[in-house]
């Protein structure tokens, strides 16, 4: 498959582990519930992924290289987590599915997670 700019050729999946997306969202960071993304941003750090306010990127083979656009970005990494976000279908999760990289789906969960 390749990317909506052509350039991606299949295989070449530079970024293991990808989150893109905030550590608080909507209505979760009011009611409490963020502490699931917060915990995947901070073992993503402790791991040593790159963090800004976007996203994370974790790459085992070398640096991350960069990849303008979501869909390239998603496109160019193996595993993509989806935490819960304003709505039970989080959009980011379709396009991790159409892009080839694999949803890693994270409940909500509970306080003992």
């Amino acid at each position: 498959g390749t990317s909506p700019t052509g350039n991606f050729a299949p295989g070449r999946r530079d970024i293991d582990v990808l989150y893109s997306g905030t550590r608080h969202v909507g209505k979760f960071a009011l009611m409490g519930q963020q502490w699931v993304r917060d915990v995947a941003v901070r073992q993503l750090e402790a791991k040593g992924a790159q963090c800004d306010a976007e996203g994370c990127r974790l790459c085992f083979s070398g640096g991350c290289r960069s990849h303008p656009g979501v869909y390239n970005e998603v496109a160019h990494s193996l595993f993509c987590l989806e935490p819960p976000g304003d709505v039970l279908g989080r959009s980011h999760f379709y396009v991790a599915a159409v892009a080839g990289c694999i949803p890693v789906i994270i409940e909500q969960g509970n306080h003992s997670y």
